[in-house]
């Protein structure tokens, strides 16, 4: 049976890994950690079987992870960069494939877009 990552990586299509880390009140050494998949919102259409949702961010969409797709996630860090980590969790990308770069690029296109149209 394919992985999230499988299919996804199939589809040839950029995404991130989010690691969110919570720290429950009144214990600094307790923490839980939720772990999504980020995508652009662009890629809704590919993804819309795969049980990705608005994540109310910016123009993106997410996927939370389970249990077994974490541990996967783990097996396969080898092929992910942290490009982002702090006390609240950490960002990793495809080392291969920057969603970062992916994103600012549909970014700039989208302004380019609007601007097109509002000269029109």
């Amino acid at each position: 049976m394919q992985t999230i990552f499988n299919k996804i990586n199939a589809i040839n299509l950029c995404y991130s890994v989010v690691k969110s880390v919570k720290e429950l009140k009144g214990s600094s050494s307790h923490c839980h950690s939720d772990y999504f998949i980020l995508a652009h919102k662009r890629d809704e259409n590919k993804l819309k079987n795969l049980g990705f949702i608005d994540s109310n961010n910016h123009d993106t969409i997410e996927r939370t992870l389970t249990d077994k797709e974490i541990f996967e996630f783990k097996c396969d860090l080898d092929n992910f960069n942290v490009v982002n980590s702090t006390k609240d969790g950490k960002v990793y990308e495809m080392t291969d494939n920057s969603f970062k770069s992916y994103y600012m690029k549909h970014i700039k296109a989208e302004k380019k877009e609007t601007l097109n149209i509002k000269q029109t």
